[in-house]
């Protein structure tokens, strides 16, 4: 059942795929693809997001990919209305490379008998990847600011 809850998503990136398809041989509105891929990883988030589960290490690891799905669908949303920036390609490139990561880290985990994923230490982990990331996202933790890392281009 759990294959089978996971990979319902995909439903969503046929029709993304079909209009895709559609968009070399008609002439459909611009922007119109990544609306639909938009709408694709909309659908996730919503799977994702009901998707949830009890223990602290699966509710993070859940929310984390949440979270990148949603980024992945707001960027996608922005490329479709400016379609002249680059950058927002790469970061939708980016948002599906770290799913994909996701999903090949969470195949190994459980399919592959490995004892990473333990739920008897499961709060003492969410704990610990918590302020993992919350270090990652402070700009300026145990007083070493981001500042003294960057260059200074104006010497």
């Amino acid at each position: 059942m759990l294959c089978l809850t996971l990979a319902s998503w995909y439903q969503m990136q046929v029709p993304t795929g079909l209009v895709d398809l559609a968009s070399l041989k008609l002439d459909l509105p611009q922007g119109i693809c990544q609306v639909f891929l938009s709408l694709a990883f909309l659908y996730e988030v919503l799977l994702m997001g009901l998707h949830k589960k009890h223990d602290p290490m699966d509710v993070f690891v859940h929310e984390a990919l949440t979270w990148t799905m949603l980024a992945s669908a707001a960027v996608t949303a922005a490329e479709a209305c400016f379609r002249d920036y680059p950058l927002l390609t790469m970061a939708r490139i980016a948002g599906t490379f770290a799913q994909g990561a996701w999903f090949l880290a969470l195949a190994r985990i459980m399919f592959e008998s490995h004892s990473a994923w333990q739920t008897a230490m499961s709060s003492d982990m969410a704990r610990a990847l918590y302020i993992r990331v919350g270090s990652f996202l402070d700009p300026d933790i145990n007083g070493c600011s981001v500042r003294a890392w960057t260059l200074d281009l104006q010497a």
